[in-house]
């Protein structure tokens, strides 16, 4: 197979990926796997969200996207409310260093795992003991 490169626009940045190139015709032209577009997205929206620079709304919106997740998915897993997420994908707030941190955790553990780490119930104590 062969090697080819593929570029997303993530907001204000440009992301240049590679993946090997599957038939996709009987004249022999070649395309992408839905699974590669998915690992490339991630990628992207990691490197991004890797930069110093604070994340803007579109680039938000697409690492959510990239998660496969809604509004309300990425709120709870955040622990912000669903208009804070609008908020942001809006431009109407800033997004601060630590959302754009947690953000970049979720997504590299989705590339890892395939999913964002699973929030627990914020009254399920089962999982904890006191040590002291």
């Amino acid at each position: 197979m062969k090697k080819l490169t593929h570029t997303i626009k993530v907001g204000r940045f440009e992301v240049t990926g590679h993946y090997e190139g599957v038939p996709i015709a009987h004249d022999g032209s070649l395309g992408m796997r839905s699974e590669d577009l998915e690992r490339l997205e991630l990628q992207a929206a990691i490197a991004v969200f890797s930069q110093p620079d604070l994340v803007n709304g579109d680039e938000l919106r697409f690492a959510r996207k990239s998660m496969d997740q809604l509004q309300p998915a990425l709120a709870e897993l955040l622990d912000v409310s669903v208009g804070t997420i609008s908020r942001w994908e809006t431009g109407a707030e800033p997004i601060g260093r630590q959302t754009q941190l947690a953000v970049l955790l979720l997504l590299e553990h989705t590339l890892a795992t395939g999913m964002p780490t699973p929030s627990a119930p914020s009254n399920d104590t089962s999982a904890l003991r006191r040590i002291a």
